[in-house]
């Protein structure tokens, strides 16, 4: 039995909860949007 963990259910909270774009808009955090959360996740 192997664990996996929820990509799905992480990209949804970054984006619709947490608002992430808005985050990437503030200076100093471009790199921080959802296209870089999802690679990384």
């Amino acid at each position: 039995m192997s664990y996996h963990a929820p990509v799905k259910d992480m990209l949804f909270v970054m984006k619709e909860l947490a608002d992430i774009d808005s985050i990437a808009a503030l200076p100093g955090h471009e790199d921080a949007g959802f296209d870089t959360a999802q690679a990384v996740v």
